[in-house]
């Protein structure tokens, strides 16, 4: 069995997102990390910081 987690990088900063990837890098259960794609924020308001997938 294989664990993943998955992030949303939506209304963050660059240094959280950071800060919760590099943690999950040191569990060793993950085997992969997952974002999603989306150009706005799907959760809250939709003019909110959304980073892309490609920015990370």
């Amino acid at each position: 069995m294989r664990f993943a987690f998955k992030t949303s990088p939506q209304n963050t900063t660059w240094a959280q997102m950071l800060a919760v990837w590099q943690e999950a890098d040191d569990i060793d259960v993950y085997e992969s990390g997952w974002t999603f794609d989306h150009f706005y924020p799907i959760f809250s308001d939709p003019s909110g910081r959304a980073w892309k997938a490609g920015r990370l």
